[in-house]
């Protein structure tokens, strides 16, 4: 495949790392810094580049969150992305490696696709998994006829603020019909308040979920959102303490009798909450047990005094939260489609 690499100069070394693992796998590699690039007109080059490819390969860092050729790469992506998808629904254009720690929020429209984590002390498991990735995957763009419409957005487009009536994020089709079937569930006392959301790589749950974080008609909740890919959360998959913790912003003490208890005062006394949980595959069994049995508990606790809570799990897989606890009914489900 033909990979256009997006990084800032300052991610140059794992960038290196990048190229020649993907490169020995087979994989031509568009890479700013190679010499062939040298003495070229700038623009020019990434429009030829980004229009040849077969995927876009993003290296996310607060670094290349503050680069602005990065962003006007990340824009031609995102152009390209689209003009692609209409050409081939099911083809894959944008990918991300997390190369550095984001503080949660600050992720932009890359933390809206499904990252690779590449920021612990070894890195063969990512590489591996990045290799996976591309190997023996099909070409999905330089097949198609040349993509046309692929030149610099206009100014101001993705800078961090974005002009007046656009928005910084993809644009996701079929997501209307789940995302108010949720909320209907949310903000009626009557529906469900408890939902898996269950999505193959790539499909928006992690959109989704900021989606509702969002909206309006939460704008009374209390919203916590915790995605397990997060360098930071990664004592929070099997450690089902720490997880409640990250989810309700308290802190429990070793060996409390009551966790569940603690936080259902905590809530009734702020009002209407709720959690959602990102990457929910990455949570070891043994946790994600514990978790269905504390959730039923903080449910059982809030609504016997009249209180508001939900909770919403986003995975790729479909058999791990069925069921959250015998204290609750069946969560609804939802699946994301192209």
């Amino acid at each position: 495949m033909k990979i256009f690499l997006s990084y800032a100069e300052e991610d140059r070394d794992i960038a290196g790392v990048i190229v020649e693992q993907l490169g020995a796998s087979g994989h031509e590699l568009f890479n700013w810094l190679d010499p062939a690039q040298r003495g070229k007109q700038i623009t020019p080059n990434i429009e030829e580049g980004m229009s040849t490819a077969d995927a876009y390969l993003a290296l996310l860092s607060p670094s290349y969150r503050k680069s602005y050729w990065c962003k006007q790469e990340l824009g031609i992506a995102l152009r390209r992305e689209e003009a692609i998808k209409r050409l081939d629904p099911n083809a894959s254009f944008i990918h991300v490696v997390v190369v550095a720690a984001v503080a949660p929020g600050e992720e932009g429209i890359a933390g809206n696709y499904d990252a690779i984590g590449m920021t612990g002390g070894d890195r063969e498991p990512a590489l591996r998994e990045l290799v996976a990735r591309f190997t023996g995957a099909a070409p999905q763009a330089s097949s198609l006829a040349r993509v046309p419409d692929v030149s610099p957005p206009a100014p101001g487009r993705h800078s961090e603020t974005p002009a007046s009536g656009e928005s910084d994020e993809p644009k996701f089709r079929n997501r209307e019909d789940e995302l108010r079937r949720v909320l209907n569930g949310l903000s009626n006392t009557a529906g469900s308040h408890f939902w898996y959301v269950v999505a193959p790589p790539q499909l928006g749950k992690t959109w989704f979920l900021h989606q509702v974080r969002g909206h309006n008609d939460l704008s009374l909740w209390t919203v916590r959102l915790a995605n397990l890919r997060e360098p930071s959360s990664e004592a929070a998959r099997g450690d089902v303490t720490a997880l409640l913790e990250l989810l309700f912003e308290q802190t429990l003490l070793p060996g409390d009798e009551a966790p569940a208890l603690r936080i259902a005062k905590g809530i009734l006394a702020k009002g209407p909450h709720l959690c959602l949980l990102d990457s929910a595959e990455l949570l070891t069994r043994k946790t994600a047990t514990e978790l269905r049995v504390r959730l039923g508990e903080i449910h059982r606790y809030v609504a016997e005094q009249d209180g508001r809570f939900a909770f919403i799990a986003a995975s790729r897989r479909d058999d791990d939260w069925k069921g959250v606890a015998r204290a609750c009914s069946e969560p609804c489900t939802t699946w994301l489609t192209r």
